[in-house]
Parts: structure tokens; sequence; C-alpha cells
């Protein structure tokens, strides 16, 4: 991926790491892209629902 994009994609994963990290989201999944080309492509959190149902 462009390089360009490292601060965007560092922003993206401090966001749902805090997100996940709070156990307000059991997960999160971001992708971007900017004229067909995939500049944001970050994932956290359990690939399983957690014992609750959310």
């Amino acid at each position: 991926m462009d390089t360009r994009w490292d601060g965007l994609r560092a922003e993206v994963r401090d966001t749902i790491d805090e997100l996940v990290s709070s156990g307000r989201e059991a997960g999160v999944q971001v992708a971007a892209y900017l004229d067909g080309v995939a500049i944001v492509s970050s994932r956290r959190g359990s690939p399983t629902p957690p014992p609750d149902g959310r």
C-alpha cells in the first residue's frame, strides 16, 4: 500500500483498537478505497460473537 496514507491508517487502527479494547464493540472491520485502490484495510476483535450475542 502507498505510504502516504500511513497517518490515516494509524488513526483508523487506533480508533478501532479503542472501540474493541473498551468493550464498546466486539469487532470492527474498516476498508477504504480511493480510485479503486485500497488505502486502508484494518480489523480488530473476535471472529466469534461474544456470549451476550452482541
